[in-house]
């Protein structure tokens, strides 16, 4: 699994890895892709929030490590039941909205 050796969020989320590669998301792809069971059906996988739910202007207003593997950001529309490990962030690059 890889491992972020930082992680930064000013317009967008940043992320090096521990090997050196990067990872940038944009705060509005990363609400859409909140991984909760409020934001994706748990039973049929289908995802429940939609595009025109979120704001453009969507960003976090706090973040906190969850154990050694993810992330929970509390988001400026409150939301904040999604935990999103690194595995997940990394395989964020080919998210389509």
């Amino acid at each position: 699994m890889k491992k972020p050796k930082d992680i930064y969020w000013d317009k967008e989320l940043t992320i090096i890895w521990q090997d050196d590669s990067k990872t940038s998301l944009k705060f509005y792809t990363l609400r859409l892709a909140c991984p909760c069971a409020v934001c994706i059906d748990e039973l049929s996988g289908d995802r429940k929030i939609k595009p025109e739910e979120v704001s453009l202007d969507i960003h976090p207003i706090d973040g906190q490590y969850v154990g050694n593997y993810s992330i929970r950001f509390t988001w400026s529309d409150k939301h904040d039941t999604g935990i999103y490990t690194f595995q997940y962030l990394d395989s964020l690059a080919n998210f389509k909205i």
